[in-house]
Order: C-alpha cells, then structure tokens, then sequence
C-alpha cells in the first residue's frame, strides 16, 4: 500500500461527529503525524484583528519559517456545504494574505487565490471522504510538511487558469462556429472552393441554394471531448439542438441586461468614452483578437446586404436600426448574434472601462 493511502486510510478511521473533535484528528492525525507538520508550525484558532473592535478566528493556521502559509476551515463530517462557508474560507485567506485555503468538512477542497489581482479563486481538489479517491495522493504530495512549496502550487494554478483560459477560448469559438457565423464560414469556404475550380458566380448561387448546411453541437458522451460537424446535405434535418436557459446582466448596478443588450451598452458607452477615436480605432478596441467583426459601418453593411450575397439572413445580420455614432460622426451598427460564451470578451472590455457588470 502506498504511503499516501496509509495516512488517509489512518485518518479517516472512526471520524468524529463533533467539529471541536474532528478539528482535533486533522490536526493530531493527518497534519500533525501524516504529513509531518511540527507543532510549533501548527496554529488553531488564531485571532485576527480586523478594524479596531472586530476579530475573526480561522480553525487552523500552517505556516513555514514563521509565514502563514495555508488556513483551513473545518466543518462537521455530515455538513452540506453552504456559500457563506468558502466565502468565510476567502475571506481568512484575504485577511491572512495567504493564496491557499482548505476547506474540511463533508468533503476537502484545495482553494487558490493570487493576492492583489481581481481574479477569482480556483479550485485545485475536491476529494471525497474516501480512503480510495484517488485525489488524496495529490493532497499528500503537496502538504506533507518536507515537500510543501507555495511556489510549486502557484504553478498548478498558473496551469489550471491557462487550461480554463484555454477552454473559454475553445467554447467561444465553438459557439460561433455553431451559430449563424459558422453558416456562413462553411457557405464562403463552399464558394472559395468552387471559384478555384473556376465555377462561374451563378452555378455556385445554383449550388449553393439547392443544399442545406447545417452546424450543429453534438455532445455524445460526459467522457468524450465536444465533438462539432458541419451536415451538408440535400434533404432539410429536423434535428434540434437542445438550449440553454438565457442568462442576464446588471450595468453598473442597473437594468436587467441580455447578452445582445449587454453587448450593445458596451459598445455604446466605450464609444462615449472615446470621443476622439475614429470607427477604425473603435474597430480595433473591440476585435479584441477575434477574427469575428463585431461592429461595420452603415455603409458598408447596406452595401454588402444590397449586392449579389447569397447569405439568406443578410437583414439579420446586424442591428442597422439600432446603429451608434462616433466621435467623428461615423455611423455603425453592431452584430446581432451574442451567446453567453461570446459576450464574455466585451464584458472583459466592459471592465476594463471600469463598468460594473454582473451576472444576475
């Protein structure tokens, strides 16, 4: 048997059922004997001043060469979790300055948060209260006392946030590419590929007009990776694709904003504040590296809905009745189709303006 499961199997044995008692054996137990902690390291229920009349008292204080390095939260084995348990958790973690808190109750969960940056915490664990969850080797090599780094876990959080970074990216994209957008990326690509066969406009107008294309989302499995196909074919499909509940938005503490609205007083007040940019500048500020137009000039928009396009929805594409006006007196409208997954680089934007903007 591994060493790490000995400590947990050692630990988990008989858990008390009061909090005072079950504080006691992750102390004495698994810190203490298991993962090698000297008691002089050891703090429980440190008082912290906060102001001059409050003090809170978190359950259990690690520290290294006189640092606090990680605070713990204990509740009863049998405890549903609540929120104001890991906001109590955060907050020790704020007060402390101190990226990593655990949370012991009904289950154990490892929290990181980077000091002096506004970005949300992540959880590294979750483990079961199971001899047999697998995650307890990972809580072993992290927290036995000889091995612990603060170092080595900020890397674990660079690499979650990269990896959850990463699975934004994948998901806006893939909610575009499943829209109305991907539409038209297969429809162009359909046409590119036959003007390089030298297929005259009006046979691929024919081509393009006696086909159904169809993006759909197909989530076959929870163990398998998204998997996305384009269906082109000669009959119409009558599959629909399952929808997600909508979600809305306050602005600045107000309204009751959806992703196209929210989208829209973004836009509309990030222009306010530059009154000086031209719609080129403008343009720059919210391609925000996406290959995606999310704002065009009128012109060019009636331009292009007026010409020989193919696109079947080329009046839906943007809100042409709803346009905004530069500094410089240039009219522009902004692209109609927002998702909960697209509208999260504008919200960014948003923020970095200084709007407040929550998710209600």
């Amino acid at each position: 048997m591994e060493d790490w499961h000995k400590i947990i199997t050692n630990f988990l044995r008989s858990i008390p059922d009061s909090e005072k008692d079950y504080q006691e054996r992750i102390v004495s137990f698994l810190i203490s004997i298991g993962l090698g902690w000297p008691d002089e390291d050891i703090e429980q229920q440190r008082s912290i001043n906060i102001g001059s009349t409050q003090r809170t008292i978190p359950d259990i204080v690690l520290s290294k060469n006189g640092k606090p390095e990680v605070v713990i939260e204990v509740k009863v084995h049998h405890h549903v979790q609540l929120e104001k348990d890991r906001l109590q958790l955060l907050s020790y973690m704020k007060q402390l300055e101190i990226n990593t808190g655990i949370y012991f109750g009904e289950k154990v969960e490892v929290y990181y948060k980077e000091l002096g940056r506004d970005f949300p915490e992540i959880k590294l664990l979750d483990i079961g209260l199971s001899k047999d969850d697998s995650n307890w080797k990972q809580f072993v090599d992290w927290f036995k006392c000889d091995a612990f780094s603060a170092e080595r876990l900020k890397t674990h959080y660079e690499d979650k946030m990269a990896a959850l970074h990463d699975e934004e990216v994948v998901n806006q994209q893939l909610a575009e590419l499943t829209s109305a957008v991907g539409l038209d990326f297969v429809t162009c690509a359909i046409a590119d590929r036959l003007k390089k066969s030298c297929v005259r406009q009006k046979a691929i107008d024919l081509i393009l007009s006696k086909i159904n294309i169809k993006i759909e989302r197909t989530d076959e499995t929870q163990d398998k990776p998204v998997s996305h196909e384009a269906v082109v074919s000669t009959m119409p499909s009558h599959r629909k694709k399952e929808k997600r509940p909508p979600v809305y938005f306050t602005f600045n503490g107000k309204g009751h904003y959806g992703v196209q609205d929210l989208a829209f007083e973004i836009v509309s007040k990030v222009t306010e504040l530059n009154p000086d940019a031209t719609f080129d500048e403008l343009h720059q500020i919210f391609r925000s590296g996406k290959k995606t137009e999310i704002i065009k000039p009128l012109d060019e928009i009636r331009h292009w809905r007026e010409g020989n396009t193919t696109d079947t929805q080329k009046g839906t594409r943007w809100l042409e009745d709803k346009f905004i006006t530069s500094g410089k007196g240039e009219k522009f409208a902004l692209h109609c189709i927002w998702t909960q997954d697209n509208i999260i680089p504008i919200i960014e934007i948003g923020k970095s303006y200084g709007f407040d903007i929550k998710r209600i």
